[in-house]
C-alpha cells in the first residue's frame, strides 16, 4: 500500500511539472509569432482530473476502473478538460489530424466502445475509407471487456459511418 501511495504522489508530482508541447521556439516562425497555441482555452496539466491525467500518460488505466464503463467516464472527463473537442468524420479528417499535430495528446471516442490515443503522427497508413493517412494508435475497445488494441488509427475506430467520433486535444 505504501508503493502506491508513493507511486500516486510521484505521478502527481511528475504531471504538475509537465509543460504544455508548445514552447517559445515553437511560437516563433520568421520573427512572427504564431498563435497555435492560443487557438482554445487552455488548461495546464495539473488542473486536467486525475483520471484523465493518467490516461494520456498510461492507457491501461481504464483497466483499473471497476464501475462502469471506463470509456464513458473518460468522455464526460475529457469534455470539460481537452483545449478543444472535435467531431471527427470523414469530410473533416485532414483538419483533425493537422489539430491533433498543434497539441501533444490527442484521443479519440467511437461511440462509448472505442477510445484510443494517437502515439505517432508520421507513422501512418493510407485509408481508402476515410480518405487520409491514419497514424498510428494505441486505445480499447470495450467488447464486454476492454481488449487492447495497438495499430493504425483506421483498423481501431472502424470504417467511416454514422457513429459519432470525437477527438479530444489535449
Amino acid at each position: 500500500m505504501r508503493i502506491l501511495t508513493a507511486m500516486m504522489l510521484i505521478l502527481g508530482l511528475w504531471a504538475c511539472q509537465s509543460e504544455p508541447a508548445n514552447d517559445a521556439a515553437d511560437q516563433q516562425e520568421e520573427g512572427t509569432e504564431v498563435v497555435k497555441a492560443e487557438v482554445a482555452s487552455k488548461k495546464s496539466y495539473k488542473e486536467r482530473s486525475p483520471f484523465v491525467s493518467r490516461f494520456l500518460i498510461d492507457v491501461s488505466v481504464l483497466r483499473r476502473v471497476e464501475e462502469g464503463n471506463p470509456i464513458s467516464l473518460f468522455q464526460e472527463q475529457a469534455s470539460e478538460d481537452a483545449s478543444q473537442v472535435m467531431n471527427l468524420t470523414s469530410e473533416n479528417i485532414e483538419e483533425v489530424l493537422s489539430t491533433a499535430s498543434e497539441y501533444r495528446h490527442c484521443v479519440l471516442t467511437t461511440g462509448n466502445h472505442t477510445i484510443v490515443k494517437i502515439i505517432n503522427l508520421e507513422d501512418c497508413e493510407p485509408s481508402g475509407s476515410w480518405g487520409a493517412c491514419m497514424p498510428k494508435v494505441q486505445g480499447y475497445i470495450k467488447k464486454g471487456d476492454l481488449i487492447f488494441k495497438e495499430g493504425y488509427m483506421n483498423n481501431v475506430i472502424g470504417k467511416v459511418d454514422e457513429q459519432v467520433r470525437t477527438a479530444y486535444f489535449f
